[in-house]
Parts: structure tokens; C-alpha cells; sequence
């Protein structure tokens, strides 16, 4: 077991009933990001309990529309630790059913602006996505709060966990059928990294960041414009995690390969190797171990 993480140098901040007082954060610095060798970058804040997710029949897909609440979230809401990615993110819990866990995005943008990115967000539904729970608009802030999830992919490979074929295969064919998704839809994620693949405490995978996905031509769609380069990056590094005498099969070894030449998702999902991949539990007990085993940069904040 690794040796207790010192915890980073910035000052507790107090917390007016699990309230942010902005001004106090707004004048600390930022947690410096983990080294990208050897940690990785905090995108997420682990959660001890997840929102429950609707069950979906495979293919099943789900579409709601989301609208704007104008009021403080946080009342509502309590925050209990925040981290600094680009964006704040808080780990909050609902103050009437406190075993009720979210992240919540703090975007910096004005609340007339938020339709449209309601709109996207709500016509993107999949269940490779981050689930939507609310919207809150308040003091020219715009709050997303959105299912929990433990950590990235970045800390899965930060962590001294060795990985198995099953949970390569389970890590991508969600990846894969989010991509599918959003091809059949005109569209192609903006990014894709170790660090926008999540997992929930259940084992399931998450795409962050569906919202800055950008409209495409058909005749662009190809695996780099569909981040499947990307894809197989990350797959390649997964590979690299284990012992170099780790016996993979010839299925996983040359899946970075096949990545780089699929021109079509759906094809891949065929392959002998999604089609023997279970379902997300498969990924449980490897995000379980990873926790225990990787460094998360999370700022804990006294409440009074």
C-alpha cells in the first residue's frame, strides 16, 4: 500500500454550510496538475457512492430535455471537496438525501448562453456519456450537475494495478459505441484522452465532454477525425502497463492497429473481442483497486 500523499500546501478554506466562499477561492492558487509520467491530471473527483443510473437494454437509448433552474445550487447541494481542471468541479451531496452524490461543473459563462448547450447535451444521449442530472444558473455562473464518477483512465495507469484482456475490451467497447453513436449523428468528439475516459464506482464508462463534440461531413469520418488514433493511444499505454512477458493474445495486441484502420465503429464491435466482454461490472473491481492505488490531487474543505 502506498505511503499516506502529503496534501497540497493551499490553506483550508471555510465553508458557510457546505456553501464555496467564492472570494477565498478566487484568491487561493490552484493545485499544481501531477506530473503527466507518473500521475495523472485530477479530472475527477471520487465518490463513495454513485446516482442511480436508468438500467438500458443494450441499443436502448434515452433522451430528456434539460432546463435551466435559476437559483443557488447551493442550496440544494453541499459541497464537500473541489478540484481545478480548466473548470472548478465539486464532489457535493444532496442536502435532504445526503447518500445522493454528484459532481458539479462550474462553468464561467452567462446564463443566456447555456440554451443552447442544454440543447446538445440533451439531443446527445447515450449511455457511454455523463448522465445530466440538473442545471442550475446563478450570478452569471452555470452549474452542470452530473452522475458521479471515482476516476479516469489517467489514474488507472498511474495506479499499480495490472490489467486483464476482459478489462481492456471493457474499457473500449464503450468508448467505441459512443463513437458509433455520434457518427451516426453527423458528429465526432472534439478530444479524447486517458484523462476524458471515467469510470463510475460500478465499473462503467463514461465519455467526457459529448457537448464540444463539432458537426462533420460524412466523407471527413475517418479513425483520426473519430479520435480512434486517440483511442489507440490509450490502449497502447494500457498494453505498456503491464510486464513486457504479460501473455496477451493476438486479439488485444493488435487492437491499436485495428483502431487505427476502422473506418467503421461498428464493425469492430463484431470482433471475437467485444463480443465476449461482459458487462460494466467487469471494470468494478479494477476502479476499486486503482482507488486505493493512485494519487487523486483533491482539495478537502473545512464546513461550518
Amino acid at each position: 500500500m502506498d505511503s499516506i500523499q502529503s496534501q497540497p500546501s493551499r490553506p483550508l478554506t471555510l465553508w458557510r454550510d457546505g456553501t464555496p466562499d467564492w472570494a477565498a477561492l478566487e484568491k487561493t492558487s490552484r493545485p499544481s496538475a501531477p506530473s503527466a509520467r507518473s500521475q495523472p491530471d485530477p479530472a475527477v473527483t471520487p465518490s463513495s457512492l454513485s446516482l442511480p443510473r436508468p438500467v438500458l437494454q443494450k441499443g436502448q437509448i434515452t433522451a430528456h430535455t434539460i432546463d435551466p433552474v435559476f437559483q443557488n445550487p447551493w442550496l440544494t447541494y453541499e459541497a464537500i471537496v473541489v478540484i481545478f481542471q480548466g473548470q472548478s468541479i465539486f464532489l457535493a451531496r444532496h442536502r435532504k438525501s445526503k447518500a445522493t452524490l454528484v459532481n458539479i461543473h462550474l462553468l464561467k459563462q452567462q446564463s443566456s448562453s447555456v440554451k443552447p448547450l442544454l440543447e446538445t447535451i440533451s439531443q446527445l444521449s447515450h449511455p457511454s456519456f455523463l448522465g445530466m442530472v440538473a442545471c442550475y444558473c446563478w450570478e452569471e455562473q452555470v452549474f452542470l450537475v452530473r452522475e458521479p464518477v471515482e476516476l479516469s483512465v489517467s489514474h488507472i495507469l498511474a495506479s499499480r494495478c495490472t490489467i486483464t484482456e476482459g478489462e481492456i475490451a471493457a474499457i473500449v467497447r464503450p468508448v467505441l459505441e459512443g463513437i458509433q453513436y455520434l457518427r451516426g449523428q453527423g458528429r465526432a468528439l472534439a478530444a479524447l484522452s486517458a484523462d476524458t475516459l471515467l469510470l463510475t464506482e460500478f465499473g462503467g464508462v463514461r465519455i467526457a465532454g459529448v457537448e464540444q463534440s463539432c458537426q462533420i461531413d460524412a466523407a471527413e469520418m475517418d479513425a483520426a477525425t473519430m479520435k480512434l488514433f486517440a483511442l489507440a493511444e490509450v490502449v497502447e499505454r494500457l498494453i505498456m502497463k503491464n510486464p513486457s512477458q504479460y501473455p496477451w493474445s493476438a486479439e488485444v495486441k493488435g487492437l491499436p492497429d485495428e483502431l487505427k484502420r476502422c473506418n467503421s465503429p461498428e464493425k469492430l464491435l463484431r470482433s471475437k473481442l467485444f463480443e465476449q466482454s461482459g458487462d460494466e461490472g467487469e471494470l468494478k473491481m479494477l476502479v476499486n483497486a486503482a482507488n486505493k492505488t493512485a494519487y487523486h490531487n483533491l482539495e478537502s474543505f473545512k464546513r461550518i
